[in-house]
């Protein structure tokens, strides 16, 4: 049995200090909790109305812009202004030539010297105004576009041959029974570049020195040798481009200048034919038929081959292959086996 004891003689709150202290304690720390929780009721029901806030702003209806600036700025671009012609003969100084036979400065159009008075020739100007190749005075002769690049391109009478390559050829586009050569059809794939097997190094005596490719082998050789299949024809001492050292084969004569390599007649050119997708591998002096017309080789270089007509000795040149017409050719094989139209 606990028996309480009070202080004689003290007051209340000395007799229940202990008490009243613990009390003061507790009620600071409730009113702290409850003070706690208000600010983050306050907090919370902040945060839920910035999320509605920005709810609302992510679906309102986005207002349309003013694009009159930029209207008006395109609108200015597609009419830009031009000076009249008076103005512009300010800005830029008039075409003039050299008159005949003086040389006197007259404008180009001038039919008479004003300086001499003597008469000028006349000037016959046949413009390309859309760069198709075909000349303006041309196309407007056929109803073509002057202005209009792609018409050149097309084919009017259907005889598989372009109004640009029928003009080069000079027959009528209009007519499907006058085209051009089969050779206007044919086009260079690629050349690779193969240099010759021999190389002359030098003279040993009266012998002469052949080295191969890669000095993988030498020959010692003398005129009227045979090596590998070629023959020693003749030594030029005094030649152009230095000593020279002739190797024939097959009717064929190569030039070895003394120290240096042959790489223009070592060229091979792979072509096809547009018309049939006829494939033709050749090199220089070489000769290849088209339709019954026979061809020498006479240039191969990176980005054309030329041709000489045997019969009429007319050059024609083949052209690279556009990638336009590489894409209609997609699928078939642009190198291959030399064709049998090939000659020795």
């Amino acid at each position: 049995m606990k028996v309480s004891v009070k202080r004689p003689g003290g007051s209340w709150i000395e007799q229940n200090y202990d008490k009243l202290a613990l009390s003061t304690a507790l009620l600071a720390m409730l009113i702290s909790g409850l003070v706690l929780i208000s600010r983050v009721e306050t907090q919370r029901q902040g945060i839920r109305e910035q999320i509605n806030r920005e709810a609302g702003q992510v679906a309102r209806e986005a207002q349309p812009l003013d694009d009159t600036l930029v209207t008006s700025l395109i609108r200015n671009l597609s009419k830009p202004y031009q000076a009249m012609a008076e103005a512009k003969r300010f800005l830029v100084g008039e075409l003039r030539v050299a008159s005949i036979p003086d040389g006197a400065p007259i404008p180009f159009a001038a039919t008479q010297d004003p300086f001499t008075g003597r008469e000028q020739p006349k000037i016959e100007v046949d413009p390309d105004s859309d760069g198709d190749g075909i000349p303006d005075k041309h196309e407007v002769a056929l109803s073509m576009n002057p202005f209009d690049p792609a018409d050149a391109m097309a084919d009017t009478d259907g005889d598989a041959y372009s109004n640009l390559e029928e003009f080069l050829a000079q027959t009528d586009p209009k007519d499907a029974a006058s085209f051009p050569p089969s050779v206007a059809k044919l086009r260079l794939i690629r050349t690779v570049t193969d240099p010759f097997r021999f190389i002359f190094a030098g003279i040993s005596g009266e012998r002469f020195q052949l080295n191969t490719r890669g000095s993988e082998r030498t020959y010692f050789v003398s005129i009227g040798d045979e090596v590998e299949g070629f023959r020693v024809a003749s030594y030029e001492t005094n030649a152009p481009a230095g000593p020279t050292l002739v190797l024939q084969r097959g009717g064929q004569s190569f030039r070895l200048v003394r120290g240096r390599q042959i790489t223009d007649e070592a060229r091979t050119a792979f072509m096809i034919l547009l018309l049939d997708g006829s494939r033709y591998r050749v090199r220089v002096n070489d000769t290849l038929t088209l339709r019954e017309t026979r061809y020498k080789v006479i240039d191969i270089r990176e980005d054309r081959v030329v041709l000489r007509e045997e019969q009429t000795d007319k050059t024609a040149t083949v052209t690279l292959i556009s990638p336009e017409e590489r894409e209609r050719l997609m699928g078939t094989p642009l190198e291959g086996s030399p064709s049998p139209a090939l000659g020795p």
